[in-house]
């Protein structure tokens, strides 16, 4: 039975937090149905904060946000670990010092890693709107990593303003703070450089500017909605793009008796800004690509053969790439085929669903699920329902377990949980003020043992897939810790030679805009003829030769790998 569930829910079950979540709710839920009087102080202080929702969930976000500062002085500020973070890094160095991609390296097949495009121009496959915030953290703040530190506690406040427009206002309230006591300080779009946050806060925007345009005509509304979706737009093109061909049917179902003419002056303004933004992403796409509608990741998977997409390209052009770059654009690859045959459509979407559904609503909003019948049959939610739809399109197309594929639709998945909460306290007749005293208790409690467990109930590092090596607990701290030490001597050449049994998800091989003018260029061990080439190329550093096993770096004697072999004064052999 156990494995059962975490097959549906990975992470309920192997994620002590989780669990003592479910344990919590359950324990909740039986505490409500018999009505006990100390919940009448909680109660009171609900209705309080309902009386300014907006103050008090700007208050939580300003405290969550500071924690993680005030938490920084505990443990070092955590170095990128995926490809993924090291990809919205190149982006984000390479806009801040004022360029939208760089030159292609010298022997540039030597550096070449994962989701990196260098040809026709050196930068990541990523979409600029993330990395934009990144840059101007790095250069505002002084680290990028405080970008999310910043977007992800604000997600209570876009929470609440989206549900607003569709639920009554105290239980819009509670979705909003249960929203940022489950994301705003922990997980990996509060802890990493990934994106997430970013694109869920703009569509929440979106979702609860869309009704409220509707209702009320205001150049002001319809610019909050044309914006949000095209910064959403700049950071995950397939979410926005399936929210916007939503948004046609619920604005139809959400038209008013007036018809939509006076919508017309106020949306054409929406459409101006979203169209600027758009033009400025397919500018990027020209200058990355050569093709103003072709994305870098297109032109990725193109050049090594994988897709999401069932005609996407099974063979690549590339040809010249390492055996362990080949071997992951082919596990990729073959996933992504196993994702369409009719057993592995159903096992890889109930996995992706499963993974992003434990990690966004968790079990305390899984309660909503016990009158999702009557949710979805509310008469105020049905123009809301075509959001239900894109959250099935995300679920049909898309086979990867990432919450971030979600972030269009999980304002929508938020209100009708939240609906389904309150639905379920009107049938048992629980006062509403008690159950979200109760429930922000319960929320509350779960954070504070994530911050007082740390690592060991809520690793920042780990997506919450534990069937795939995703996270990299070890490799990447030795990684910096290596380039301290080769640093002593800079500028220098690092040859990286994999172990067999290292996973094909970590990656080494990781460099600045310009290797060039890099203290540390690292680079693939591709045979010693390829390897006296690339030192050639970087003429005048000192080379060095590593090996990885285990996730920690072997100095190596570099006679096999390149004709002049060099030294070991940095002592790399160390343990």
């Amino acid at each position: 039975m156990a494995k059962l569930v975490e097959l549906l829910l990975p992470g309920l079950i192997s994620q002590p937090v989780q669990m003592l979540e479910a344990v919590f709710t359950l324990l909740l839920v039986l505490m409500l149905r018999r009505r006990p009087n100390w919940l009448r102080p909680l109660a009171g202080l609900c209705r309080a904060v309902a009386a300014r929702p907006a103050l008090g969930l700007a208050g939580l976000a300003l405290f969550l946000g500071l924690s993680h500062f005030a938490m920084e002085w505990n443990q070092p500020r955590r170095a990128p670990r995926l490809h993924d973070e090291f990809g919205y890094l190149l982006s984000a160095e390479t806009f801040l010092e004022g360029r939208l991609t760089n030159p292609t390296p010298p022997e540039w097949h030597a550096l070449e890693t994962m989701h990196v495009n260098f040809t026709p121009a050196y930068n990541s496959m990523y979409p600029p709107g993330h990395p934009l915030f990144l840059a101007a953290a790095w250069r505002w703040l002084g680290h990028p990593i405080y970008a999310n530190w910043v977007l992800a506690p604000l997600l209570g406040l876009g929470a609440w303003w989206m549900a607003a427009a569709w639920i009554p206002r105290r239980w819009a309230l509670l979705g909003g703070a249960l929203v940022a006591l489950r994301l705003g300080l922990f997980g990996y779009w509060a802890e990493s450089y990934m994106t997430g946050a970013l694109p869920t806060l703009c569509a929440l925007v979106f979702g609860g500017a869309l009704p409220r345009v509707v209702r009320r005509p205001s150049a002001g509304l319809a610019a909050c909605s044309g914006l949000s979706l095209s910064v959403m737009f700049s950071c995950r093109p397939f979410e926005a793009f399936v929210l916007g061909a939503c948004s046609v049917p619920m604005l139809w179902l959400l038209r008013p008796k007036s018809g939509f003419r006076p919508l017309l002056v106020p949306a054409l303004l929406g459409l101006t800004l979203f169209m600027l933004v758009v033009g400025a992403v397919a500018y990027d796409n020209a200058v990355l690509t050569g093709n103003a509608f072709r994305f870098g990741y297109d032109l990725n998977m193109e050049r090594h053969g994988y897709g999401v997409f069932p005609w996407s390209r099974t063979v690549g052009t590339e040809t010249e790439v390492t055996p362990r770059l080949a071997d992951f654009y082919e596990d990729q690859r073959g996933f992504a085929a196993f994702s369409w045959t009719p057993d592995g459509f159903f096992v890889s979407r109930i996995r992706s669903v499963g993974c992003s559904w434990v990690f966004l609503m968790g079990p305390l909003l899984s309660l909503g699920l016990l009158q999702w019948r009557r949710s979805v049959c509310v008469g105020r939610l049905r123009p809301a329902l075509p959001g239900l739809l894109a959250a099935g399109i995300v679920i049909v197309l898309n086979p990867w377990p990432f919450p971030h594929y979600y972030s269009g639709t999980f304002g929508f998945l938020l209100v009708f949980a939240v609906t389904g909460i309150r639905l379920w306290c009107v049938r048992y007749r629980v006062s509403a003020p008690r159950a979200a005293g109760a429930m922000l208790v319960v929320a509350t409690a779960v954070l504070a043992v994530r911050a007082a467990g740390g690592a060991a109930t809520a690793p920042p590092q780990a997506l919450p897939i534990p069937w795939l090596p995703y996270s990299t607990p070890l490799g990447f701290e030795a990684r910096r810790t290596l380039e301290k030490e080769v640093a002593t001597v800079a500028p220098a050449l690092v040859f990286v030679r994999h172990g067999a049994g290292e996973p094909r998800t970590e990656d080494w091989v990781y460099n600045h805009t310009d290797p060039t003018r890099s203290p540390i260029v690292w680079a693939n061990d591709r045979g010693p003829e390829d390897n006296a080439r690339t030192a050639r190329a970087y003429a005048g550093r000192r080379p060095f030769c590593v090996e990885i096993e285990g996730g920690r770096p072997r100095s190596a004697d570099c006679t096999p790998w390149i004709a002049a072999p060099p030294t070991d004064p940095v002592g790399l052999s160390r343990p």
